[in-house]
Parts: C-alpha cells; structure tokens; sequence
C-alpha cells in the first residue's frame, strides 16, 4: 500500500504526478500545456492507477475553482492539492523587465494564492481537512541576480505558505512548502539559456556533486502529501544538496583595538537555540539565532569593543 493510497491529489504543473501515483494516490493532473497533462494522465492509467487530465491557467480564479470542483466530480474527494506550476526567466538585474516582472509575479505568485484559496474553500465546504503544499525554491531563501523576479516571485510562496497555515489551522488543513534548488527540468535548461554551466556560479554547486532530477525531489512531495506530515504546517522543506550551505560567509576577524566596523555572520549549527564563539585578540563576537522554520536561520550579529570571555 502506498503512502497516499486513496487519497485525491491535485497537481498544477503535472510533473510530478506520475510519481504519487504510484504511491496510490488518484490525480488529477491539471498544466497549462492540456497535451502534456493528458500523456502524464494516460501513462498513470496504462500502469493501472487512476488518473485524469486537465487544461489550467493557474492565473485564473474561475479555471482554478472549477479545477477544485473536477477534482470531487471524479474522485469524490480533495485531500491534496499542490501548486508546482511556475515559470522563470533569467535576466541581467537592470534588464528586468515590468513584462518579466508581471508574468513571473502572475503565475508564480497569484497562482499559488488563488490555488490556496481554491483548495482550501472546497477542503472547508466538505469539512475534512486537507493538505496544500507549495513549490518554493532556494531562490526564495536568498535573491540571485539574474532571476530577480524569480526571486521576489518565490520570498512570496514561502510568505505565502506561512500566512495559508495560520488562516486555515483552525480547518484542519496544513500548508507546506519544499525548495528545490537545480532539478534537471525544462525550467532550468530556459534559466541556464541552454549552457548548463551557467547556473553553477549563480547557485553555488550541489554539495553531492550533481543537479537533482524529479526523483530526488519526488521522497520530500510524498512526504508533505501524506499522513507522516500531519503535524507539520507553515514549513518550507529545502531539497537542494546543500546549496545554500555556503550562502552566510564564515566571521570575518578584525584586529584587536580596530574600529572598523564590520558584519559576521555563521553557519556552523548548534544544538542550542543560540550559541556564541570568539577568537583571542578578536574584538568581533558573532551570534546565530537557529528559527523555528526549517527553511530559514535568522541570524544576529552583535558587535562588541572589547576582547570579553565565554559566557
């Protein structure tokens, strides 16, 4: 028996559709792209799941309500629905345009909202609760300066994600994200205009070596989509290889008595919620606050004038 079997999962941008199907779930498989949603569908229904297919544009509240109202028609049931559909351009920082922005913002940023909004009402009217769960990116951890709109677009899920799970707790239904980082899509090829090494420097490498591809991506949906996940909402799960591991430098030490001014910040975890270290004739303290969202470390940074001792 599969993760989510009988469970209704509704995919925007059907990708990964394929995958919790085999995991039991019936999908409704809904892009933009109607040809492409109904070969993933037709290729679940040969290996004998269920599955039907559906033209969206996610940017549009009647097609995303009616989305929510097939999803019960057919399998007489919501309790999943994902917002994976998205679209990126890359672009020098100055060369952005309000095209770019628009477009980007309207399926990146609306999509997700009207999604969660659709979603949610049908989970409230059949008054059993549910599972949203969103496509964020490690671009909405930190911004890159050739995808600004792909950035600001992606911050948005992630606040997004986290304003959808205080509104709907009291329902029952849980919103969640994951972050990608470089997964081997179409997606990437247009970001990386067909040269695949220019994401590398943009990103930062994979810590294990390589991009990832679907399948790599595919344990963490299954995960958010079902029962293991009860307990988990307003989370941002990143599945990225590390990526964003090098994203805060190490502390930068000063000499003892300077009075430059300077920002340090770590990465090094610790099992307390904050933790402090100093190096001898250092008049630079460095502290890290780890929040309680599994996407993100706040951190703090506290400067002092004087060399002190471990407290």
């Amino acid at each position: 028996m599969g993760r989510v079997n009988g469970k209704c999962v509704v995919v925007t941008g059907a990708a990964i559709a394929t995958g919790l199907a085999a995991e039991g779930a019936m999908v409704v498989a809904a892009d933009q792209n109607l040809a492409g949603a109904e070969e993933i569908a037709a290729s679940i229904r040969e290996a004998g799941q269920n599955a039907v297919a559906t033209g969206v544009d996610v940017r549009e509240r009647d097609q995303m309500h009616d989305l929510a109202e097939r999803a019960v028609t057919e399998f007489g049931r919501l309790d999943v629905w994902f917002n994976n559909a998205g679209v990126a351009m890359a672009r020098p920082f100055l060369d952005v345009t309000a095209e770019d922005w628009h477009q980007t913002q309207s399926v990146n940023g609306l999509g997700t909202l009207l999604g969660c909004q659709e979603a949610a009402r049908m989970m409230i009217r059949r008054s059993h609760g549910g599972k949203i769960i969103n496509t964020a990116s490690i671009a909405g951890r930190q911004g890159f300066a050739r995808l600004a709109a792909y950035s600001a677009s992606k911050f948005g899920v992630v606040a997004l994600t986290q304003a959808a799970a205080r509104a709907l707790a009291e329902h029952r239904i849980t919103v969640n994200a994951f972050a990608p980082g470089l997964v081997r899509t179409p997606m990437l090829d247009a970001i990386q205009d067909a040269r695949p090494e220019r994401a590398q420097p943009e990103f930062g490498g994979p810590l294990l070596g390589r991009e990832s591809t679907p399948a790599d991506i595919l344990p963490t949906a299954v995960f958010l989509a079902s029962s293991d996940s009860d307990y988990l909402t307003g989370q941002v799960l990143p599945v990225e290889s590390g990526i964003a591991a090098d994203a805060f430098v190490d502390s930068k030490v000063v000499p003892s008595g300077s009075s430059t001014g300077v920002i340090c910040l770590t990465n090094r975890p610790s099992p307390l919620a904050s933790a402090a270290r100093r190096w001898d004739s250092v008049n630079c303290w460095t502290a890290a606050r780890y929040s309680s969202n599994s996407m993100s470390r706040m951190f703090e940074s506290i400067m002092i004038t004087a060399p002190g001792t471990w407290k």
